[in-house]
């Protein structure tokens, strides 16, 4: 029986400096992979989320994945290679590609957290294949762990739970609930993902304030803003092709940024999603220059927990869920094995200071049985957002805002956004919208009293 779960933060998305050592054929092959299928997951992921707000790292799902691909044989890794996107690489150069990402990743830096990390907790006494675990330990850097699953299934069960804990800065628990991991679990699979950035130029908290967001074009609701006082540089594009504004927001260190993509009207964003192509977004991304930029965004945190099984299947992995179908014999050398579930678990927290993500992916196997005026990026409407390590150029997270917290003391409304924030503030400089704004906020105090 397999178990599959993850965890993650924030995705992030772009270019790619080069660094010393990486080899650089294998990793960029990975990387093209992997964003190409984070592009086809949050399809899979949007179809089941209608109307709700969306946040996964489709890297660590693929990470979890591509640890069973080790194993898999036949037409299951033919399934599998497909919808991952790596049948046309060699098995040696995507062992070879993800430990080049894996290592980039967990290189020590002051600038911010990022950690990923791996485990294989196999079954005591079960005859896993020595090639297979050298495999996951040396170009996963899996931890290799024996679990008496048959024997203590709760306390081992709790003890994969704390692991992803401890490597998610406790923001993914319960990963595996009760029941997921029983007596027959041959093997839990795990990967768990970290973020934590601050932003290269932070939101001051004092210019965060109450504003309309369009839910629709006759729905608004207030959310917290956050603003900065005066226009800032930073990478802008407008991309008619695909009818939208993109603003990269760096973190501290250029290393990590967050790309937000905003349609042009309230609500285009369906449109976007259904164009929208890893291809497409790095030539946006190619496109985007220095400018100032007025720069109005909400704050949000938001998680999501979800199985993947059935997504995984339309996407075209079947076999890998069917026993006796299922063929994993690089773990064991017999067709004993298959997966019964994948979960993914993902958290992110967007505020003044800046970001802070974490998801984790588990797999359970069992036994068978520019211009002088500045630009204007409101998004103060529903919008996509990628986390994106720009070193490999791997999408580490990908969201959507759909409806953002309600601000303190503020509630939904219906209307055109004519509200307390006015309408046509946005295309005013701040100071006069907010001259304006304090004005109507005393002659309505005055009227009052």
């Amino acid at each position: 029986m397999a178990v599959a779960k993850a965890v993650l933060l924030l995705g992030v998305v772009l270019l790619g400096l080069s660094r010393p050592g990486l080899s650089l054929t294998a990793t960029k092959q990975v990387v093209a992979a992997n964003n190409d299928f984070a592009m086809d997951l949050y399809g899979q992921i949007r179809s089941n989320s209608a109307g709700e707000n969306i946040f996964f790292s489709s890297f660590s799902v693929s990470s979890a994945l591509a640890m069973v691909y080790a194993g898999a044989k036949g037409n299951t890794k033919t399934e599998m290679g497909n919808v991952l996107k790596l049948n046309s690489i060699s098995t040696s150069k995507v062992h070879a590609g993800f430990r080049q990402i894996f290592k980039a990743f967990n290189d020590p830096t002051n600038n911010y957290t990022l950690s990923v990390a791996n485990a294989f907790f196999g079954r005591k006494g079960y005859p896993f294949l020595n090639s297979y675990l050298t495999v996951v330990s040396q170009n996963y850097y899996a931890l290799v762990k024996d679990m008496d699953f048959a024997g203590k299934t709760e306390n081992s069960r709790l003890y994969i739970n704390t692991w992803v804990e401890n490597h998610t800065n406790k923001k993914i628990t319960n990963l595996f609930p009760k029941g997921s991991i029983q007596r027959t679990t041959a093997a839990v699979l795990v990967n768990t993902i970290y973020f934590k950035g601050l932003w290269k130029t932070q939101f001051d908290v004092k210019d965060t304030t109450s504003s309309t967001f369009h839910l629709t074009t006759t729905k608004t609701m207030k959310t917290n803003m956050m603003t900065y006082p005066v226009a800032k540089r930073f990478n802008y594009a407008e991309v008619s092709s695909l009818r939208c504004k993109i603003l990269e927001l760096p973190y501290v260190g250029d290393e990590v940024s967050m790309y937000i993509l905003l349609p042009n009207s309230i609500n285009g964003l369906a449109a976007l999603e259904s164009q929208l192509t890893s291809a497409k977004l790095n030539n946006a991304i190619s496109r985007m220059y220095s400018t100032k930029v007025d720069v109005s965004i909400p704050k949000f945190k938001m998680t999501l927990k979800v199985v993947l099984n059935n997504m995984l299947r339309s996407l075209g992995i079947e076999d890998l869920f069917v026993p006796n179908k299922a063929d994993l014999s690089g773990m064991d050398g017999t067709r004993n094995l298959y997966v019964t579930q994948v979960i993914h678990k993902a958290y992110v927290d967007v505020n003044e200071e800046g970001t802070e993500a974490a998801a984790a992916t588990g797999v359970v196997v069992g036994i068978t049985s520019v211009g002088p005026r500045s630009k204007i990026f409101n998004a103060d409407h529903p919008f996509l957002f990628f986390i994106r390590e720009k070193v490999t150029g791997s999408i580490l997270f990908s969201g959507r805002v759909i409806k953002p917290p309600t601000a303190t003391g503020a509630s939904s409304g219906t209307g055109t956004g004519s509200g307390s924030r006015l309408s046509w503030c946005k295309h005013l400089p701040k100071w006069l919208c907010r001259l304006l704004q304090w004005l109507g906020q005393r002659r309505t105090g005055r009227k009052h009293h």
